[in-house]
């Protein structure tokens, strides 16, 4: 059988592919499950995806452009030169780069949709010796697993799964309570998106503040 591939998408298609696995961290943990490098065309994003799912595996966490950096200086020995370069090209051109990649959605349902047609496929060739040992309760669980991977797995916040994003510095842009002794405490106001409260005990002045 001639193995599946991202080929008739496109090399574009599959660079941006990569480039939301490693940004788009609840996608990677989504594809992850049934996305197998070798279905991607060019040696170099095989090389760069396999070290980010090694890194998740190993680890539990998702890899940050500062980890992979170290990573594709120091664990690429084993490639060749022309694969080295080009791995490190591709990161260097979409590590940091804050910029909406045109028809994301349309990326990621396509691939998670191609990625889980062919784990349905393997999982169908192996109930054909299951069915002939009329082994069809292992046949209804292979293919019952099958259908599950790929699915949407966000259950909103995971602290573990977010560790590395608590070092990455943001800009607060805190907009100043008016009051100097309060700023000081919240370090100059509050800042885009954070919820301040205000806690004391009963008659203290918390419905004055």
């Amino acid at each position: 059988m001639q193995q599946p591939s991202f080929s008739k998408f496109g090399k574009t298609f599959q660079e941006d592919l990569c480039h939301l696995i490693l940004t788009d961290r609840p996608f990677a943990d989504q594809i992850s499950e049934v996305l197998d490098p070798a279905f991607l065309e060019f040696k170099y994003l095989k090389v760069f995806i396999e070290r980010v799912f090694d890194y998740r595996e190993k680890y539990g966490v998702h890899p940050s452009c500062k980890i992979l950096t170290t990573i594709f200086r120091s664990a690429l020995e084993d490639e060749t030169e022309l694969v080295q370069k080009q791995v490190r090209d591709y990161f260097i051109r979409i590590c940091g780069v804050d910029v909406e990649i045109d028809g994301a959605e349309y990326i990621k349902e396509t691939s998670l949709e191609f990625c889980k047609k062919q784990k349905l496929k393997e999982a169908m060739l192996k109930s054909v010796t299951l069915l002939q040992n009329s082994s069809f309760d292992e046949i209804s669980d292979l293919i019952n697993n099958a259908l599950k991977l790929g699915s949407d797995n966000n259950h909103g916040y995971d602290y573990k799964a977010d560790f590395e994003a608590r070092f990455v510095k943001k800009c607060r842009e805190p907009v100043s309570t008016g009051w100097e002794v309060i700023d000081e405490i919240c370090k100059d106001g509050l800042g885009r998106g954070e919820l301040g409260v205000v806690i004391a005990p009963t008659g203290a002045g918390k419905s004055m503040v």
